[in-house]
């Protein structure tokens, strides 16, 4: 739990636990004065970590971040980079590891600015979208696995959004439509395969949301020397 002023808080957790967390707020809350939103979906979070994560920022942030004016547990309001975030000290002086939130429509100018920071120190980072990630789910004929997965899914155990529904066949239309998903269908034979995986990829794109993903030094794929600061999508 984040304390951002007198009378507000920011609670921060892992995906999918939102619903769960906003109903057992609302009843600690009973009927005092105050409200519970939950921000998910418009906040983006970025965690540094290595011993030079205090010089990083301070290329783009005004707050003093000495470890005597910022120790572990420290938490603000402030800018980086012309982007409001919320920044915190989570990790040990000597080897700090800090994490900061910002607005998610605000990350692409972040990551753009980043970046020049991040080739100046050779390193590497991924600025991730925080909300629960959307998920494709691909089935044939048989409507065990689909079940159960739309079971976890409305029970909010699933740690994702089911976007839509496709299939090869036109079996499970009728129980992925009964839950208010899409249901595509995507004949995959002989003569259709080429032209099926390339629709699959197009779903995938149009249904999942993307990260950014900016690199600099040793490259993750192919393990030789590259560099680069232009930041590049790729779906999650």
């Amino acid at each position: 739990m984040l304390w951002l002023g007198p009378d507000e808080f920011l609670v921060t957790a892992s995906p999918g636990l939102q619903v769960t967390i906003e109903e057992v707020l609302r009843g600690a809350l009973g009927s005092s004065r105050g409200s519970v939103v939950d921000t998910s979906a418009q906040r983006t979070t970025v965690v540094l970590q290595g011993p030079l994560v205090r010089q990083v920022l301070a290329h783009g942030c005004s707050v003093d971040l000495h470890p005597a004016a910022a120790p572990v547990g420290t938490c603000v309001q402030t800018l980086l980079a012309r982007t409001g975030i919320v920044l915190q000290v989570t990790g040990e002086d000597r080897y700090t590891r800090t994490a900061f939130s910002c607005d998610s429509s605000d990350a692409d100018d972040l990551a753009t600015e980043f970046a020049k920071v991040a080739s100046q120190f050779a390193m590497e980072f991924d600025l991730w979208d925080d909300r629960p990630p959307r998920v494709l789910v691909m089935v044939s004929k048989a409507g065990h696995c689909l079940n159960d997965l739309l079971f976890r899914w409305r029970a909010g155990s699933l740690g994702g959004e089911i976007a839509a529904v496709v299939s090869n066949h036109e079996d499970l239309r009728p129980m992925a439509e009964a839950a208010g998903l899409d249901f595509v269908h995507v004949p995959n034979t002989a003569g259709t395969r080429h032209a099926a995986e390339q629709r699959l990829i197009e779903l995938v794109e149009e249904n999942t949301r993307p990260i950014w993903w900016c690199w600099r030094g040793t490259c993750r794929c192919c393990r030789t020397t590259c560099a680069s600061t232009t930041p590049t999508t790729r779906a999650r």
